[in-house]
């Protein structure tokens, strides 16, 4: 399975700095385990890969000294892109239901827990001429969970997911 996502921070200022072109994507490995006759309801695991970019407006500063990142609005920012990345993997966790065959319905609603063992930030220098990338930033909270949910029919679908661990 593969999900494309929109990655919006969970604060308010952060919002507001953050810039168009925020996606990210999950790879999932998914396994079905039927609860009923007819596989109209059935319980999903597997291994996900993750991958996020959230692009920002201001400038993104490692705080080395508190352990943290911070946005500042510095007027002598000059970049032409930046972005905070990170890589993690995941388990997730589906419950599924399913309209009878040959409707194709389906709705899928479930969480995930891993862990994400890479935080980066990619800056866009001179007119894309200077391509800084700075790995293994700070990260608070290696350890990732949250819930999303699945509705489509045959193979495409819409996929929500709401990530409940702050970074």
């Amino acid at each position: 399975v593969f999900d494309l996502t929109y990655a919006l921070p969970q604060s308010d200022s952060a919002l507001r700095s953050t810039a168009a072109g925020s996606f990210g994507w999950n790879l999932n490995t998914m396994f079905d385990v039927p609860l009923t006759a007819g596989n109209t309801v059935s319980f999903g695991w597997g291994f996900s890969y993750r991958n996020v970019r959230m692009g920002y407006k201001n400038m993104l500063v490692e705080d080395q000294a508190n352990n943290k990142m911070t946005i500042q609005n510095n007027p002598n920012f000059t970049a032409d892109k930046q972005v905070l990345g990170s890589h993690s993997i995941a388990i997730p966790l589906e419950l599924r239901f399913r309209a009878a065959k040959g409707k194709h319905l389906k709705f899928h609603i479930g969480g995930y827990a891993g862990y994400q063992f890479q935080t980066y930030n990619k800056t866009w220098l001179q007119h894309n001429q200077l391509i800084v990338k700075e790995k293994n930033w700070y990260d608070p909270n290696p350890l990732i969970y949250g819930v999303h949910a699945r509705m489509g029919c045959r193979g495409c679908a819409l996929f929500g997911e709401y990530r409940i661990a702050k970074t």
